[in-house]
């Protein structure tokens, strides 16, 4: 049995030599510096034990993890990767370092954003970027950072690259098609809604967008169309009808604008500029009665047919300042709304208030 153990003692004390003796001094000493946090120290023997023995995986390994000490991340991705290129036997280390180095530059970054400091923010996800560029995360919030600081180029470029690792986060599409929409790209626009619409349909932020975007090409058909597929999903919506109803009032279909701006005062009885495009529409209308009335009269048309067109001219008129009236008390500093009030007081036989309305306007213009 003494026999056995001395033998076993042998052998054990010949594998701790045989270990140190696989080691090379450089790598040993770099261990020891690592154990003291001399980083640089380390780095140096590193150097010397790589140059030396090329195929060293662990040495690549401290080599990259010296490096992460003292956020030279360029260097220690560099080293990383030629360790993993060598063996994986170091994988699970590298991921945790990664991760580790990642995740604390994105949370300063996103603390920086949350204070303003978005300069500062870019700065610190970008370093997240260059450590991890696989992290959909990043490129998410370097893309809000740059659209703070008005760097459009490289907001779109973010934002395409975060679409690109993460193709089924719906408010990324969205939130890229507002920068894109913000930009003037409309037709990036309705690509990128779209490509939301495909995750979503329905989403009635892209619908809404991509009709605005073709409003915006002057493709008023598939604008139109747009807001009535919209509609269909979300008929509670004032935006949606409020657009519409622009559509139709640059179409000077005013009778169908009506429709769609008298449906937002429903929703929203405080919204003055639906009030204001209600009252100017009433306005158009009763003007398009005033001229067949003028017609008919210079013509010596039909007595009672000029009658009628007298009395539905009257009528728009009445709706026009009724309207136009309500929106001047929300909407107190807009000369168009005032100089548009000026012109039906004038038309119902209202001079003194046309005069006060117009000058009104004139000092708002000013």
């Amino acid at each position: 049995m003494k026999l056995l153990k001395f033998i076993f003692g042998l052998v054990a004390i010949f594998a701790i030599i045989t270990h140190i003796g696989c080691q090379s001094t450089a790598s040993t000493s770099a261990k020891l510096y690592i154990q003291q946090e001399e980083y640089d120290k380390a780095i140096e023997q590193l150097q010397l034990e790589v140059a030396a023995n090329p195929e060293n995986t662990e040495a690549f390994y401290f080599l990259g993890y010296c490096y992460s000490r003292q956020n030279k991340f360029e260097e220690m991705n560099d080293a990383f990767d030629k360790s993993l290129a060598i063996s994986n036997a170091h994988e699970n280390e590298i991921k945790f370092e990664r991760t580790k180095h990642w995740q604390n530059n994105f949370n300063r970054g996103v603390r920086k954003f949350q204070n303003n400091e978005f300069t500062e923010a870019i700065a610190d996800f970008k370093t997240a970027m260059m450590i991890d560029p696989t992290q959909a995360g990043t490129y998410k919030n370097l893309a809000i950072s740059y659209v703070r600081v008005e760097d459009n180029e490289n907001a779109t470029k973010s934002y395409k690259k975060a679409l690109e690792l993460d193709t089924s986060d719906v408010q990324l599409s969205i939130n890229y098609g507002y920068h894109l929409y913000n930009t003037e790209d409309y037709q990036g626009t309705i690509d990128i809604m779209n490509k939301a619409l495909e995750l979503e349909p329905g989403n009635k932020d892209a619908i809404k967008y991509v009709a605005l975007s073709y409003s915006m090409l002057g493709d008023s058909d598939k604008a139109m169309d747009s807001y009535n597929a919209a509609l269909k999903d979300n008929p509670e919506n004032p935006d949606l009808y409020f657009n519409r109803g622009l559509l139709h009032y640059k179409a000077e279909s005013y009778e169908d604008a009506v429709v769609d701006f008298k449906k937002v005062t429903e929703l929203n009885p405080e919204d003055g500029t639906a009030k204001m495009h209600l009252g100017t529409s009433y306005m158009y209308i009763g003007e398009k009665f005033q001229k067949e009335r003028q017609e008919l009269e210079n013509n010596n048309g039909s007595a009672s047919k000029i009658n009628d067109l007298k009395s539905n001219e009257k009528a728009n008129y009445e709706l026009s300042k009724q309207y136009l009236e309500e929106a001047s008390t929300i909407d107190v500093n807009n000369s168009n709304l005032w100089y548009n009030l000026g012109v039906v007081y004038v038309r119902l036989g209202m001079p003194k208030q046309g005069e006060a309305a117009f000058k009104k306007a004139d000092e708002l213009k000013q």
